[in-house]
This record gives C-alpha cells, sequence and structure tokens, in this order.
C-alpha cells in the first residue's frame, strides 16, 4: 500500500515537473536560437552608398523579414486591453566603427488586435549616419541588433540565443558611391520617405547626428590597483587572512558541524580523530589550491588573474550551494541517513559516521561559503597576489588557505580533547537536530540571491530545494531497515528519478543577459542630445533615460554620456551575496552628508549591481578587474578614482571632492 502511494506521489511530481518545462517554453518564448526551426524573422543591412566621403551622410536600410502571422512588437507599441501589459518595444542598437549614428527612422505600425501595434511582414527601418570630416580611408563594418520581442502564440524576447542581428560594410574613400542594392529596391527607396523619427515628427535625423556610439563604451579604463605591502607583511598577512575567514558571518553556521563532529568522535581512537582533522583542513587547503590553478590557468592563457567573487555571479554557483546545504540539513534533521559500506565502515573505524571523504567535503564547503563576506584585509592579499609574479602569487594564496586550515589541524596536536567531551547520549542527537535549523537561514539566503535572475529562477530553485527535501525524507524514512533490498531500492531508485526530472525543468539557468547589447541600446537612446557631435552637451540635453540619478542602474554607455555633459559619476558596485556591501551602504551611503553630495546636480549616483553575471554592470566590473563592495568615481576628464571594500564615509567625501575639483 505505502509503495502505491510513493507512485502516486511520484507521478504526480512528474506532471508538475513536465508542466513547468512546458511553461517554460511557451510563456516565455523558450527560444529559436538552439532549435533547428529557422527564426521568425530575420534581418538584412542595405547601405544606402557602397564608398561614403569624409563628411557626408546616408542611411543604412535595415530590412526586416517577419513570418507570416508573427508580430514585431512597434517602438510605440502601446498596452495591451486583455492584460493591461505594456510590450517590450522594438528598438536597435548599432555599431559603426566611428561613424556618428542618428536618430532612428521607423515605419508605419500596424494594429495587433489587442490594442497594441506591431510591424509585420517586410518592415524596412533606417539608420542615420555621417562620416566624420577627419575620417581616415577604408572599410568600415557596420552592425545592427534588434531588440524588443516577437509573438505570435507566444512572445520571444530578442536576447541572447534569440537575438536578431545582421552586419555590412561601407568604404570610406574620396568620392562617395551609391549602391545599386538600395537604388533598384523601389521599397527600400519609398519607405525611406515615408519613415519617420519615434517622436513622429518630419525632422530628419542627419540634419542633427548624434555622438558616435563608440564614444559611449568609456574606452580604456585602468584597472583597480593591487595594494602595495612589503613582501613579508603581504605573506605574514595572507596566513592572518586565512585565520580570519574562520570567524566570518558566512562560515558560521560550518562550525556547529565541526564541533559536532569532534563530540561524536569521543570514546573512538585517537588515529582516528588526528586523520579526520586534517581531512578537514585538507579541504580547506583544497579549495585554495583550486583558487591557485584557476588564477595560474587565467594568468596564462588570457593575461588576467582571477577574480575572487567571479563563481559567485552565477546563479548555478548559488544554487547549487544552496541545494546541497538543505540536503546536509535534512541529513542533521533525521530525514535520512548515510549509510556507509560495511568494508568502508570497518576501515572507517566502527563507531564513526563521518568519512574522511565527508570531512575533506566539509572543509572545502567551508572554504568556499567564506569567499562572498570576506574582509576588505582579506580582498587587500588576494588583490596584492594578484598582481605578482604567478609563482609569487601562487605562495600567497596557499598561504592563505593554510592560514584558514591551521587552527583545524592544530586541533590534531591534542587528540586529548575528546576525553573533555560529554559522553554520548540523547544530547547528541538535540545538538545534531540543532545544527540541522542552524543551516536552514544560510539555505534561505542563498535562495534569497536568486531573486533577481530572470524567469523565476530562485523560485524554481526553491521548489525544488523542498522537493529535494521532501524526496530525501521518503528515501530514507519510508522504507524501514529490515524491508527487502527491491523494495527499498525501488523506492529510492523512484524517488531519484524524479528528483532527477524536476530538477532537469526547473534547475536550468536562463540565459545571462547580452551587455554588449544592453549597452548599444542605451547608446541608441541618446537621439535628443549633443547637438553637432562634438560632445559639448549640457546636462539639460541630457535625456532623461540616460540621466538617470537616484541609484539607476550603471551602464558604460550612461556613464559616458554624463562625463561628457561635465558630471562626476559615482558607481556603487553591490551584489545580494556580499554581506560586506551592506556594511558599506550603511556607513556610507545611507548618511545624511553622503546623500546631500549624491543629490548635487553636477553629480550623478549609480548602482552597478553586480549579483548576476552578464549584465553591463558585471562586465564593467570584469574590465577592471574589482570586487564588491567597490565604490568607482568617474570625473568628467582622466582616470576614475577606485574605493575598494570597507571604506568610510569620510573617505568618499574626500575621494569626490579630488574629482570634482581635478585634485
Amino acid at each position: 500500500m505505502r509503495f502505491k502511494t510513493v507512485c502516486a506521489v511520484v507521478a504526480a511530481l512528474v506532471a508538475a515537473g513536465v508542466a513547468r518545462g512546458q511553461w517554460n517554453a511557451s510563456s516565455l518564448g523558450g527560444g529559436f536560437g538552439d532549435s533547428a526551426e529557422p527564426p521568425p524573422m530575420t534581418a538584412r543591412l542595405v547601405p544606402q552608398q557602397t564608398h561614403a566621403a569624409p563628411g557626408g551622410r546616408f542611411h543604412v536600410a535595415v530590412d526586416l523579414q517577419i513570418d507570416e502571422g508573427w508580430g514585431y512588437s512597434s517602438h510605440d507599441p502601446g498596452r495591451s486591453e486583455d492584460t493591461g501589459v505594456v510590450p517590450q518595444s522594438a528598438d536597435l542598437s548599432v555599431t559603426a566603427e566611428g561613424l556618428e549614428a542618428g536618430r532612428i527612422l521607423w515605419p508605419e505600425d500596424e494594429p495587433y488586435g489587442d490594442g497594441t501595434r506591431v510591424y509585420k511582414n517586410r518592415t524596412i527601418v533606417y539608420v542615420p549616419l555621417m562620416v566624420p570630416a577627419d575620417a581616415e580611408p577604408g572599410a568600415r563594418t557596420i552592425r545592427v541588433t534588434m531588440h524588443g520581442q516577437l509573438c505570435k502564440d507566444v512572445c520571444i524576447p530578442l536576447r541572447g540565443p534569440n537575438a536578431v542581428a545582421a552586419e555590412t560594410e561601407i568604404v570610406v574613400a574620396d568620392a562617395a558611391a551609391d549602391n545599386p542594392a538600395w537604388t533598384d529596391d523601389a521599397a527600400i527607396a519609398q519607405g525611406l520617405t515615408d519613415a519617420r523619427p519615434d517622436d513622429g515628427t518630419d525632422d530628419d535625423a542627419t540634419t542633427r547626428p548624434v555622438q558616435a556610439v563608440d564614444a559611449l563604451s568609456l574606452g580604456a579604463l585602468p584597472p583597480v590597483a593591487p595594494p602595495s605591502y612589503p613582501l613579508i607583511v603581504a605573506l605574514g598577512g595572507a596566513v592572518l587572512a586565512g585565520l580570519i575567514l574562520n570567524v566570518m558571518p558566512c562560515v558560521l553556521p560550518i562550525i556547529p558541524l565541526r564541533i559536532y563532529a569532534l563530540v561524536n568522535l569521543a570514546g573512538e581512537s585517537r588515529r582516528r580523530y588526528v586523520t579526520l582533522g586534517l581531512a578537514f583542513a585538507g579541504g580547506i587547503v583544497l579549495f585554495f589550491v583550486g583558487v591557485a590553478v584557476a588564477n595560474g590557468a587565467l594568468k596564462l592563457a588570457a593575461g588576467r588573474a582571477l577574480n575572487w567573487s567571479e563563481h559567485w555571479q552565477l546563479p548555478a554557483v548559488r544554487a547549487g550551494l544552496a541545494l546541497l546545504v538543505v540536503a546536509l540539513a535534512a541529513n542533521l534533521l533525521g530525514a535520512f541517513d548515510i549509510a556507509v559500506p560495511s568494508k568502508v565502515a570497518a576501515r572507517e573505524g566502527a563507531g564513526g559516521r563521518q568519512g574522511h571523504a565527508g570531512a575533506v567535503g566539509m572543509g572545502l564547503m567551508m572554504a568556499i561559503l567564506a569567499t562572498p563576506c570576506s574582509a576588505a584585509f582579506v580582498l587587500g592579499i588576494l588583490g596584492w597576489a594578484q598582481g605578482q609574479s604567478l609563482w609569487l602569487g601562487t605562495v600567497a594564496i596557499l598561504l592563505m588557505g593554510l592560514g584558514m586550515a591551521a587552527p583545524h589541524a592544530l586541533l590534531t596536536a591534542f587528540p586529548k580533547l575528546v576525553d573533555k567531551l560529554p559522553k554520548p547520549g540523547r544530547w547528541m542527537e538535540l545538538l545534531k537536530q540543532t545544527m540541522g535549523f542552524v543551516l536552514l537561514p544560510l539555505a534561505l539566503w542563498l535562495l534569497w540571491t536568486l531573486r533577481a535572475v530572470p524567469r523565476g529562477y530562485g523560485l524554481w530553485v526553491s521548489i525544488y530545494a523542498a522537493l529535494l527535501a521532501i524526496g530525501l525524507w521518503i528515501g530514507g524514512r519510508w522504507v524501514r531497515p529490515d524491508v527487502p533490498a527491491l523494495r527499498k531500492w525501488g523506492v529510492r531508485l523512484v524517488v531519484a528519478g524524479v528528483l532527477v526530472a524536476a530538477g532537469y525543468g526547473m534547475l536550468s539557468p536562463p540565459a545571462a543577459p547580452d551587455a554588449s547589447a544592453a549597452a548599444g541600446t542605451m547608446a541608441r537612446s541618446t537621439t535628443q542630445a549633443f547637438g553637432g557631435g562634438g560632445g559639448n552637451a549640457t546636462t539639460r540635453q541630457i535625456p532623461q533615460a540616460l540621466a538617470g540619478g537616484d541609484g539607476s542602474a550603471a551602464t558604460p554607455a550612461r556613464i559616458a554620456v554624463a562625463r561628457n555633459a561635465g558630471r562626476t559619476v559615482v558607481v556603487k558596485f553591490t551584489a545580494d551575496w556580499c554581506l560586506e556591501c551592506v556594511v558599506v551602504d550603511r556607513r556610507v551611503y545611507r548618511t545624511e552628508q553622503v546623500k546631500a553630495r549624491l543629490a548635487e546636480p553636477d553629480v550623478l549616483y549609480l548602482i552597478g549591481d553586480v549579483t548576476n553575471a552578464g549584465t553591463p554592470a558585471a562586465e564593467l566590473l570584469n574590465r577592471i578587474r574589482g570586487a564588491p563592495p567597490l565604490t568607482a568615481i568617474f570625473p568628467p576628464r582622466g582616470d576614475p578614482i577606485y574605493l575598494p571594500g570597507g571604506i568610510s564615509r569620510d573617505e568618499f567625501l574626500a575621494a569626490l571632492d579630488r574629482a570634482m575639483t581635478g585634485g
């Protein structure tokens, strides 16, 4: 009877997992970039000229072919009468290798049937371009990437694998030459006559060229300078930094587990006490060996050092750790026991529950969990190590690992400590269960950091975490130890199959956002600024979409536009998984003095949220080789000022004064 009940539960869970996969593929558009089916919209570029002269102006036609029945949301789509939702509007970004782009010209749109407006069938959009008077002769590549969404029975956002883009080439020469592909196509020639900018005016955008897209990329930026320490101080500091990691808030939930493991050794051999302690310390060192190897590989292959926080930007890493913590908490709360094969148990010791592999894994987890809330001093030592030669940087990283492992290895020198521990009894089971409850807030925090991942990824991981706990409980407690092995392993295999099926539908991370496309979109939206293209715009001329303020999202284009307008830009790089960022926010950004300075008209305050990889802020942070918490102050002219780690209010205000006065 119980086995039949399990099967019914399994069927329901499988149905839920399959339904989740179908919903993700249809309601959210699934994707056509990884499908054998051709995309419902394609693009080609037709330049008005094959050769353009310096100082000349021309258009590029973006010729879109949209499949029958599909609609490409208009640049002004309106609001759906059925759902009240405003669709993602059509937009495009242009990369033109030094050419200056004007205001995009759009054709007439059509009604879609729900109150919104779309483009259908063949649609031609026009990009005005101007060749600078001092342009050097030679070929120029022009690339256009479309943004927005395509809709039929479902809506597909044009990003990631679903991106639609096209390239063409034009040659800068002494004399202009018309393109026959333009003149021979009546639809392209007539379409330019009828197309209008996105505000519906008749103003020809080529009469007011905007600043080139290339100028909004910020250009080359200096990296965050590593701290400078004497060699002996740095290497000694690496050991001290490792010791500090043992008391970071992120690792505190692991400390009770370590204590419980020591208590569980009472009455066992001293040899086992020593070897398990060394295995735990070895797990810590193993993580830093991995860091050193990754750092060396990046330096040799890519010429850059490892970013201490890069792995935390990956949602899959945080989700995996959250599920691992949930499984560990379920084990401590008694949902299941880890059975050790008899031969292994004989080698490990008759009464031991934790093997050496488990001790190594626990030490490895402790080291991983220390990274998101590492103190500024730790980041300083690691930054110093990454700025040194390969061998010296490797030594410093390994010394940090040895420093973190040292207290646990030192415990092995005092095996008589187990004699002072209380005798095993009921209190040990209560302690074990208490440790399980201690781990639950850690799991909740890791799941909370996934809330900003698109498509409700954090919610689905949370649901799967609950299914995982239930599955472990069913597999561990629904069968008695004395039942036949076939029934026992049958139940467990069915549960494992359900968890695998549900995981396939729930745990696949969504594609990372296209940072370059997002930056290009921001660059394209400078449609009313920079008269004459000389970059002498005033603050009043900056479009509201780029002016930002009050903690708008940081992008290279937004920073560049504000700097060109003579403003000083303050970027606070932060992340949900960065606990020290909360400290900096309270000590600096929430103080009245700093709020007043950030509200000044010549200052633009932006937030660089690097919780997830692939965002414009994350790409910018990787360019300057920084890690949160980091404050970057960009003056109108000159190099930015970087303030890494746990800064004070006075340090911030002094740096802001230097940036604004040029001191």
